[in-house]
Parts: C-alpha cells; sequence; structure tokens
C-alpha cells in the first residue's frame, strides 16, 4: 500500500477568498478603509464636477453663439436639412432664459465660487425644470420641426444630467457616512 499516492482534496482559491472577506479589520484598518474611500470617492466627485462644468460652459457657449446669429435656425438644422422650419416666436427671450438656467447651474455646481457671486442664491431644480421646458413645448403645439425640438430639449436634458450628476455625488457622500456609523470596536483584531 505504500506505493498508492496519498490523495490531497483539491482547494480553490474562492475559499480563501471567503475568508478574506470575513476577516475582522481592527479600528485603524477601518479608518484607513474609510479614508481611502473617501479619496476615491472626492477625486471621482471632482472629475464629474469638472466635466460637467465643462458641458455648462459648451452648451451655455453654443446658446451665445445662437443668440448673435441673425438667422435664429437652430443649430441643429444642419444635421437635419430637410426638416428646415421657421424660427420658435420669442427666440431672443428663450435664448435668454436658457443662458440664465445655464449661470444658474453653473453657480450650483460651482461651491467655492468668487465673492462677488456667493450672495446669489441659485435657483432650485424644481423651478428650472419648467422654465426650461416651455420652448421644447412649443415647438411641438407649433409644429416647429425635429431639429427646432431637439435644439430647444437640450437645456432640460444638462438640468437633468446635471441633477443626476449632483444625486449621485450626495449618494456617495451619504455612503461614507453610513460606512462611520458602522464602524465596530475590535481590540486586539
Amino acid at each position: 500500500m505504500s506505493s498508492l499516492r496519498q490523495r490531497i482534496p483539491f482547494s480553490s482559491s474562492a475559499d480563501e477568498d471567503e475568508t478574506e472577506d470575513t476577516r475582522i479589520l481592527d479600528e485603524e484598518e477601518q479608518d484607513d478603509l474609510i479614508n481611502g474611500l473617501r479619496v476615491q470617492n472626492e477625486e471621482s466627485n471632482a472629475l464629474y464636477l469638472r466635466i460637467l462644468r465643462i458641458t455648462l460652459g459648451l452648451s451655455c457657449l453654443l446658446h451665445l453663439v445662437f443668440l448673435a446669429s441673425p438667422t435664429k435656425d437652430s443649430p441643429l438644422t444642419i444635421f437635419w436639412p430637410t426638416h428646415a422650419s421657421q424660427p420658435l416666436p420669442l427666440t431672443a427671450f428663450f435664448a435668454l432664459l436658457h443662458v440664465a438656467v445655464h449661470f444658474n447651474l453653473l453657480l450650483i455646481s460651482w461651491p467655492n465660487r468668487p465673492l462677488i457671486l456667493r450672495n446669489i442664491k441659485p435657483l432650485q431644480y424644481i423651478l428650472m425644470y419648467p422654465a426650461s421646458a416651455v420652448a421644447p413645448v412649443l415647438c411641438i403645439f407649433l409644429g416647429l420641426g425635429l431639429p427646432n425640438f431637439m435644439w430647444w430639449s437640450m437645456t432640460p436634458t444638462i438640468i437633468l444630467l446635471h441633477d443626476t450628476v449632483h444625486r449621485w455625488i450626495l449618494q456617495g457622500e451619504e455612503s461614507i457616512a453610513e460606512l462611520e456609523k458602522l464602524k465596530y470596536t475590535a481590540k486586539g483584531a
């Protein structure tokens, strides 16, 4: 029987992972883990806000160029020339309204703004959504075509994007705060 080889049971790496997940962390390891997650969250939030500001700036610039345009045709008519139609009535008013909404969004996403702008309280999202939706709704009711509708729908889309990103940021901060509450005491772990 000595010529028989002894059987070694198979052990997968999944078994090792399970023991790693159930390891108890001491206070210092918990603090390091939470601080690492906090730093990672702050870095991703800064990136999101930077991308959001760039998007806002480009959209606002596009609206200002549109406002300065003598024809007041939708810039998207280039992509759909067969759908060209007359411009929206009160185009200058709606363009200025959308620029003001962009400025308001910039105030919300710029917490460390200059002292002059800190006294300006930005409007809430609940007011910006309907204010920016008037022009696209008018385009539908007046039958002004797809390019006009798409152009005037850009600002409500930007507001939705802005609102969504800020909700993500708040959720990340709340998750870190919840982790802080879940810390436990494990002396000698």
